[in-house]
């Protein structure tokens, strides 16, 4: 049987691909990290100038984001 399939979504800063109509999309697995100043950068001839700097790691909440109803 012949389908039609909706627009392809592409995002960009997660890596998901959405195709055809989706109502939900729920994560099978998270994760958080800190990281400094300039230390994600990439490229080729980068310059990179940080001066003193500190990452806040103090997180309030207990869970963000539960995964234990995700199949």
């Amino acid at each position: 049987m012949p389908a039609f399939v909706g627009p392809i979504l592409i995002h960009s800063s997660t890596g998901a691909v959405s195709a055809g109509d989706v109502f939900a999309l729920s994560p099978k697995s998270t994760s958080k990290f800190s990281v400094g100043s300039g230390v994600l950068n990439t490229g080729d001839f980068m310059v990179i100038t940080s001066d003193k700097n500190s990452t806040n790691l103090y997180d309030a909440d207990i869970i963000d984001q539960p995964t234990i109803f995700n199949g």
